[in-house]
């Protein structure tokens, strides 16, 4: 029955919506978080994000991935091993 399903990119479908019950934690939390007025654009770029849309991808880039990426028209692995640092920092 499932044969004409398409797989996602990179084998799975990732979902970062968090369940009902998480939610009312983290809204209760992020009263004390630093908050951002975000575009249009930006809120779409995040639901697709959120509801997998995007997948494999599991976040933003950093700032250190992210600024030869336009000039250079790609990532470098260089780039990748300096945001898996700066991610475990």
């Amino acid at each position: 029955m499932q044969d004409h399903i398409i797989q996602p990119h990179g084998g799975s479908l990732i979902n970062l919506i968090v369940e009902n019950e998480k939610a009312e934690g983290l809204k209760t939390q992020s009263k004390e978080w630093l908050s951002w007025d975000l575009t249009d654009r930006q809120i779409c770029d995040l639901e697709l994000l959120l509801n997998g849309g995007f997948s494999p991808l599991t976040g933003f880039m950093g700032k250190v991935v992210s600024l030869p990426v336009v000039p250079d028209y790609g990532l470098t692995a260089a780039g990748l091993k300096a945001e898996a640092r700066f991610l475990k920092e």
